[in-house]
């Protein structure tokens, strides 16, 4: 059943690859291969190597929340094993944002595989060039390339982490005068 899967995601990851999109560049097909591969590979590792999947649900009535948490593991020793512990030790910059008084919460932090990491930055390179070349005025072209150069080493890094907390308004609350 997991050589099936897997064969059936290496099938359609290869036939997204040979789809062609108008306006692309070849450092941007480049890329999309390369984080295609890499999203391939991790999916196959976790066919193959997953362990426990665990989903739980707690429904607070008198607080009137829903509750959730999911979490799985690797299979004791492998490889995903290992990358989840080391995913674990490193802390997200985000974690602080999130709320039990929040809606939803999500925070996602994670690392591109080094083939990924390789080949982000000369399509960030590229986009930024045919931005520069588009913008007529000197001072937004000088602007934008101090601006470039700040952000470029997070952009190239080969890691995400971001969160989000949907929060609604705060209660009213009433005084009395």
């Amino acid at each position: 059943m997991k050589k099936m899967a897997i064969s059936q995601l290496d099938e359609n990851l290869n036939k997204e690859k040979q789809k062609e999109i108008p306006g692309e560049t070849k450092v941007q097909t480049e890329l999309r291969h390369k984080m295609m591969d890499a999203m391939g590979q991790r999916m196959a590792r976790l066919i193959q190597e997953a362990g426990e999947l665990a989903l739980s649900f707690d429904i607070n009535r008198q607080a009137n929340r829903l509750n959730g948490e999911m979490t799985f593991t690797g299979k004791p020793g492998s490889s995903l094993a290992k990358e989840i512990a080391d995913a674990g030790k490193t802390p997200s910059l985000f974690g602080g944002l999130v709320s039990s008084k929040a809606a939803i919460n999500a925070l996602v932090h994670n690392t591109f595989p080094e083939e990924a990491r390789k080949a982000i930055e000369p399509a960030i390179d590229e986009a930024f060039k045919q931005a520069k070349e588009k913008e007529k005025d000197a001072l937004k072209r000088e602007l934008g390339e101090k601006i470039f150069a700040a952000i470029k080493p997070s952009l190239t890094a080969g890691e995400v982490d971001m969160a989000f907390s949907f929060r609604g308004p705060p209660r009213k609350t009433t005084t009395r005068s």
